[in-house]
């Protein structure tokens, strides 16, 4: 079973090979595949918010080293996307805070999307349980992320607190919206009975409380 790590910039080194997957991973799928216009260099796709901020959430096969799925959390107390890029899309502000992360490029390994079916699901399930462990421990509080208006339906379906933070606009041929997830005790739980997986999928995460002193 795929197990997810928390990387912070302070082990990047020391999980430098599957960070180097998850940046030409990020290239194949949103530039080669969805076509955005990024910047990338050497096949990798890396930003101006992958910074030392920036967490990573990274659901890779212990056998194998392959990555099934990734994200980024960035602290909305410095730079991050909703800020630089998408404050239209939240009619009333949206929270930020010690508390408030940002998620962004998410995304599930191409062979694993193109196979779907069990795996796909496992991989989806596997990348969100581990988001609200994580959360829980480090005592996040709020998740703000921007996403395709055709995925609504299938995140409010969840048995979390979720809504969103306007009303969908316009990028390019699609439509995307600002949401907010609310983590409380009972996520967790809520998602591990729907997921019918109660095992905890973390295998290692940074001490946020111990950097923040």
């Amino acid at each position: 079973m795929a197990m997810v790590q928390v990387i912070d910039w302070q082990s990047r080194e020391r999980f430098s090979d599957v960070v180097e997957q998850m940046h030409r991973l990020r290239k194949e799928v949103f530039i080669d595949f969805y076509k955005w216009g990024l910047s990338h260099r050497d096949g990798l796709e890396i930003d101006q918010f992958d910074t030392p901020e920036a967490l990573y959430l990274l659901d890779c096969d212990p056998k194998t080293g392959t990555l099934a799925s990734s994200l980024r959390l960035l602290p909305t107390t410095g730079l991050h996307m909703m800020e630089s890029l998408f404050p239209h899309l939240c009619a009333n502000g949206y929270p930020r805070g010690d508390q408030v992360f940002e998620i962004s490029r998410l995304f599930y390994n191409p062979a694993i999307q193109k196979a779907g079916g069990a795996a796909l699901i496992r991989a989806h399930h596997r990348i969100l349980l581990g988001l609200v462990e994580f959360a829980r421990h480090a005592d996040i509080q709020d998740l703000i992320f921007v996403t395709h208006a055709k995925f609504m339906a299938r995140l409010i379906s969840y048995d979390w607190d979720i809504r969103p933070l306007g009303f969908p606009a316009a990028d390019g041929d699609q439509q995307i919206t600002a949401m907010q997830l609310t983590i409380t005790a009972e996520t967790l739980p809520n998602l591990q009975r729907q997921f019918n997986l109660f095992e905890p999928v973390l295998q290692s995460w940074p001490d946020l409380a111990a950097k923040a002193a």
